[in-house]
């Protein structure tokens, strides 16, 4: 995955820098912790049994995807091309939408 992040960016000599290397591992890090902790809060999330308890936790779903996404919408519309096809930020609103909307109307069946 660090060589397709490599030749994603287009820096030369990024891959013979041995602090840009460094830079790299870490932000690989850093996204697998977050991935980590995205993950075990769904699976947490599916524990709820209270009407508020999953509202919340739908709530707090939904800001981690929206911050998760909002520098690809801040990109596109600050005129930057290092953004995903529109087809894609398009596809991603629906579970951002989905989650708020969970979070504010939300029923529980028994």
């Amino acid at each position: 995955m660090q060589e397709q992040m490599i030749s994603d960016m287009g820096i030369e000599g990024l891959a013979e820098s041995t602090a840009g290397m460094a830079v790299l591992d870490v932000m690989m890090y850093i996204f697998g912790f977050i991935m980590a902790g995205t993950i075990a809060a769904v699976i947490y999330s599916l524990t709820l049994k209270t009407l508020e308890g999953l509202k919340a936790a739908t709530f707090i779903l939904f800001v981690i995807h929206l911050f998760w996404t909002l520098p690809d919408f801040i990109t596109l519309l600050s005129g930057g091309s290092q953004h995903p096809p529109l087809l894609f930020m398009i596809l991603t609103l629906i579970p951002i939408i989905g989650l708020f909307y969970v979070s504010r109307n939300g029923e529980l069946k028994s």
